[in-house]
């Protein structure tokens, strides 16, 4: 019987990707509007950036802010322009601040958490912790989960076991008395499961619910209490 729920954060609860491009318009229409590159390329090149040093990041090989500055001179360096790290620093807070203007819950995450009365919540997600914390706090999450676990704080990321074996200790329940839900096949599903959590995969372009040998995956967090009815 599931006695915990634990839920990633960016492209589960929160709309990431939405809240990235609005920040990349942003970053386009400020300092290359006219450029001949167009903005959808521009897209693309900012993500092969943004995966290249967030990696490097999640590997412990830079710091967080390290993986900001780099990936500004990155881009910039892209697109024909050499910059300092002190102009990097400046123009990624130009992102950030569009970026968190961008911050979104789904529609479908406040019906399913208030619904999940009973169950014990909490948080495991990758990133940086004073960031992702203020995610939950700015989008009026963190009231809902008693145990909030960042790979920031651990220098561990998702998928290595032994993130998803703190949070199990931090329940307090058997992992089988888990089930984690996230976005990334690699790093949500197949990490729980090797935990020995019960994984969910949400994929908001699935129509329902699919079982699958290791776990299920999801069209809607709104398909959670029919899912937990069954296990």
């Amino acid at each position: 019987m599931i006695e915990a729920v634990v839920f990633d954060i960016d492209g589960t609860l929160l709309d990431h990707e939405g809240a990235v491009i609005k920040g990349i318009k942003e970053i386009y229409e400020q300092y290359f509007r006219g450029s001949s590159k167009a903005l959808k390329d521009f897209i693309n090149l900012w993500a092969e950036e943004h995966d290249k040093y967030i990696q490097r990041y999640l590997d412990g090989k830079i710091s967080f802010e390290e993986q900001r500055i780099l990936r500004l001179k990155g881009v910039f360096e892209r697109m024909g322009e050499e910059i300092d790290e002190e102009t990097a620093r400046r123009y990624f807070e130009f992102y950030l601040d569009a970026y968190q203007r961008g911050w979104k819950l789904y529609s479908d995450v406040e019906p399913c958490l208030k619904g999940l009365d009973g169950y014990r919540l909490g948080v495991l997600s990758n990133g940086d912790s004073d960031q992702q914390r203020k995610k939950l706090r700015e989008t009026g999450l963190s009231e809902y989960f008693e145990e909030v676990v960042i790979s920031g704080d651990l220098g561990i990321s998702k998928p290595d076991k032994r993130i998803f074996e703190e949070m199990i200790e931090l329940m307090g329940v058997e992992p089988p008395e888990i089930l984690y839900i996230g976005d990334d096949y690699e790093a949500d599903f197949l990490g729980a499961y090797d935990a020995g959590i019960n994984p969910c995969l949400i994929d908001r372009e699935l129509d329902g619910v699919e079982e699958v040998d290791q776990g299920l995956n999801i069209g809607t967090l709104c398909s959670l209490e029919k899912v937990l009815g069954w296990m």
